[in-house]
């Protein structure tokens, strides 16, 4: 427990003699800016931080927003004789917020020269032929349409008339066997019935 206030304690002289508040940034003496690290801090008090060394994160001097008095956000510019340059970074990105993210203080002996487009032109690329041919995978197999075999149709065979079925005229028509509920007939019962007895 004493060692967690002896810590808090050392925070607290620290950040009492190394960060000082300022309003613009003439609040804050030479090798300072003063920077906002949120919004609020940017519309009131921000904090006067040291100017970054070599390595560190920067903001271009340019990034000083004068509407809040001159202030930086997050982070400050570089010490004298260093630029703010995106270091470790792809070529090719434009986004600016992600360049705002590979800034570093640098050496100005070690940032790349900008290339324009008089430098581009004057190099050609040499042609490579090769005779390997490889089988582009990305695209699918070209479709070839063929023509399916022409079918002669058979004829189908007619169908059979069907037997007409023999009446006898001696016969009488066979007596349902079951009533209308499935019971057998009763002799009683054929007043109820629909159907003949």
């Amino acid at each position: 427990m004493k060692l967690i206030l002896g810590v808090i304690c050392l925070t607290a002289c620290l950040a009492a003699v190394n960060c000082k508040l300022c309003r613009t940034e003439d609040d804050c003496g030479d090798g300072f800016c003063c920077a906002g690290l949120t919004a609020r801090q940017m519309e009131n008090r921000g904090f006067c931080l040291r100017l970054n060394r070599e390595g560190r994160r920067c903001n271009k001097p340019e990034a000083k927003v004068d509407f809040y008095g001159g202030k930086f956000l997050i982070t400050c510019p570089c010490a004298e004789g260093l630029v703010c340059e995106p270091k470790g970074m792809r070529d090719g990105i434009t986004d600016p917020d992600i360049i705002r993210r590979y800034l570093r203080c640098q050496k100005p002996g070690t940032t790349n020269p900008p290339v324009t487009g008089d430098d581009v032109k004057d190099k050609t690329t040499p042609e490579v032929v090769t005779t390997d041919e490889k089988e582009d995978k990305t695209l699918p197999p070209e479709i070839v349409e063929t023509e399916a075999p022409k079918e002669t149709p058979e004829p189908e065979p007619e169908p059979e008339p069907e037997p007409e079925p023999e009446e006898k005229p001696d016969e009488i028509p066979e007596e349902p066997e079951e009533g209308p509920g499935g019971e057998k007939p009763r002799d009683d019962d054929c007043e109820d019935w629909e159907l003949p007895c």
